[in-house]
């Protein structure tokens, strides 16, 4: 488990004897998060969303692009991962590539972010639409492809300003924990991706998972029928029920007027993160 950049051993939530397919036997005991650790995880990415728009968006540009190099650099490792999470082929445990792309793909958006302007009929006044990041936003992947799903959702998401809350399977959290110790290395802000593992036991409801007032966060699910979207109903279609730590909640934020879904590759998922809130000043004056 990965929070504000510290490798987390001690949880709440227990820890999980990984099971390898091929053999039957563990290799690795993931610890799981429980509410503490996910209320720790949220506030800390606020903290790291602040740090992350007080960037220039050439610095957030290039940031990505160095992650993008990185995943590059480690492809061979992340399909090893790959292999190790659920004993997929590793003819096909090589789609980590996929994650290098989408990164690169959104890395092109981060200085890109415009707004639009609407005449107001019969008057000489202009209404300015502003696309703002939601802050935090929850990302949930399935156990099979988790890298493929973290490109497609984290990817947009950073490049859109936010930060994320990365919730892998517990059956397949290796190499979506060795993408959140990428992201440290290359330089982004502590807390910016954490990555917690957690399973399906735990009981009692985090208060910034649940969307407090205090740490909203904005969810989002992964679903092979409709794609990712932020702030939809509580789905068991990531493989495991354990996102209910995260996404058992609903939009307490000003849901937005108007939205775009960015950093679609090919059409396979909508991307979580990128779904900006609209903000309309003057809107009706």
């Amino acid at each position: 488990m990965l929070i504000a950049g510290d490798r987390v051993t001690e949880t709440s939530g227990g820890t999980y004897a990984h099971i390898y397919p091929v053999t039957g036997q563990p290799n690795a005991h993931i610890p799981l998060a429980g509410a503490d650790e996910i209320d720790r995880a949220v506030a800390s990415s606020w903290d790291a969303h602040r740090e992350w728009m007080a960037l220039t968006v050439d610095r957030r540009r290039d940031l990505l692009i160095d992650l993008a190099d990185a995943v590059h650099e480690n492809l061979d490792e992340l399909a090893r991962l790959n292999v190790q999470d659920y004993a997929v082929p590793i003819s096909f445990a090589g789609n980590a590539i996929l994650l290098e792309r989408f990164l690169r793909h959104c890395a092109g958006y981060a200085d890109k972010p415009h707004g639009t302007s609407t005449p107001v009929a019969g008057s000489f006044d202009v209404n300015l639409i502003e696309r703002e990041p939601y802050g935090v936003v929850g990302v949930l992947t399935p156990w099979n492809g988790s890298l493929v799903v973290t490109g497609s959702c984290v990817a947009p998401a950073l490049a859109a300003g936010n930060a994320v809350v990365l919730k892998p399977s517990e059956v397949a959290p290796l190499a979506a924990l060795r993408f959140g110790e990428l992201c440290l290395e290359v330089g982004l802000p502590v807390g910016l991706v954490n990555v917690v593992p957690a399973g399906a036991g735990g009981r009692r409801r985090s208060g910034a998972a649940s969307g407090s007032p205090q740490d909203p966060l904005h969810r989002g699910r992964c679903d092979r029928a409709q794609g990712a979207r932020l702030g939809g109903r509580q789905s068991d279609a990531c493989g495991d029920r354990a996102g209910r730590q995260i996404g058992q909640h609903r939009l307490r934020r000003r849901r937005p007027r108007r939205g775009r879904d960015v950093g679609r590759a090919s059409g396979t998922v909508d991307a979580v993160g990128a779904e900006l809130r609209v903000r309309e000043p003057g809107a009706g004056a």
